[in-house]
Parts: C-alpha cells; sequence; structure tokens
C-alpha cells in the first residue's frame, strides 16, 4: 500500500510507519467484523449484552492503542487520522447495534 503520511512534518522513522500501519489493519480487521449483520448474527444466542461487551472490549482497546499513539509520537495529521479513525469506528458499531436493538425491540411489542 502507498504511505499513510508524508509532506514536510513527518518525522517518523520507518519502523514508527510500520507500527502505525499495523494500527490501520487492526482498524480494517475490526470494522469488517463487527459493523456487519453476521456479527449480531453470530452473538445471537446471548442477545446484544455480549454485543455490547465486545464492543465495550474493543473501545478499551483502542483508548489503549491511543494512549500509546499519544506517548510514542509527536502530534500530527497522520497520529490525528488514526484517533479519528479509532473514535469513528466506536461511534460506527456503538449506532449500528443500538439501531439493530430498536428494530428486535419493535418486533416483540
Amino acid at each position: 500500500g502507498g504511505s499513510r503520511g508524508g509532506g514536510a512534518g513527518n518525522v517518523f522513522e520507518p519502523w514508527e510507519i510500520r507500527d502505525l500501519d499495523a494500527m490501520h489493519r487492526t482498524l480494517d480487521h475490526c470494522q469488517s467484523r463487527w459493523l456487519t449483520g453476521r456479527m449480531i448474527e453470530h452473538c445471537a444466542p446471548a442477545g446484544f449484552v455480549y454485543v455490547y461487551k465486545v464492543m465495550h472490549d474493543v473501545i478499551k482497546a483502542i483508548s489503549s492503542d491511543m494512549a500509546y499513539l499519544r506517548r510514542h509520537y509527536p502530534p500530527s495529521l497522520v497520529v490525528a487520522g488514526v484517533f479519528e479513525r479509532c473514535v469513528r469506528i466506536a461511534i460506527d458499531a456503538h449506532y449500528r447495534a443500538a439501531e439493530d436493538l430498536a428494530v428486535e425491540n419493535a418486533r416483540n411489542l
């Protein structure tokens, strides 16, 4: 893939960029796994409590990744992009689970 960084402000070593790329790959994996109807179906026996537990754990993992970035990288647009993507994925996952829960509740009324 292409570089995610660049520009005059790019002060990363190659190994640091690899770290950031690894984080993006993790996010790609999470997006493809959690943000699908299949995830909800997979969690069906335990219901939505399990979905929320998974999301809770993922958000905790994202928080620790973000803390790592803050400690190890200078402020930059590259790091800001990773932060933004983490937050967007967490919000999307939460919104979709809440939406599915609302549909499920409406069906059971």
